[in-house]
């Protein structure tokens, strides 16, 4: 876009300059002018291609941190994906450490059950609500 609104200024130097000789009739002013003008677009052309190179080699290093970004994106999402598989794992392990659990429980309170005790007793010793203790007990009679 610089270099067109450059390129343009230079083209106006020049029909300024051949207007100036048109209308005075004087060709050396004409052949300065247009020299000016030409080296005003070769001095703008040098400075274009200068600030060219320069953006080309920002977006460069852009483009390159750009993809040290995304390498370090994606080595993130997989450590976080081999963690929640770790922690799925874990809680697996827990929730069936807990079903064997609840079901000692179960079987211990029955065994009190049919041993003779009473439920606040067996509530009592293994720390349950009477209500639970009842439940069960009513659940494995049937």
């Amino acid at each position: 876009m610089l270099n067109y609104i450059i390129l343009v200024i230079g083209v106006l130097f020049v029909i300024v300059a051949t207007l100036s000789f048109l209308k005075d009739g004087r060709e050396e002013e004409v052949s300065e002018d247009f020299s000016l003008g030409n080296m005003e677009y070769e001095i703008h052309k040098e400075k274009d291609k200068e600030i060219i190179k320069k953006v080309d080699g920002k977006l460069e290093y852009i483009e390159e941190c750009i993809e040290l970004i995304d390498m370090k994106v994606d080595n993130l999402n997989s450590k976080n994906k081999k963690e929640k598989g770790n922690e799925l794992k874990v809680q697996e392990k827990n929730i069936n450490q807990e079903v064997i659990n609840k079901d000692r429980m179960n079987e211990e309170i029955v065994r009190l059950y049919k041993n003779g005790y009473s439920i606040s007793q067996i509530a009592k010793q293994l720390n349950k609500g009477i209500g639970e203790v009842q439940l069960i007990c009513n659940l494995k009679k049937r």
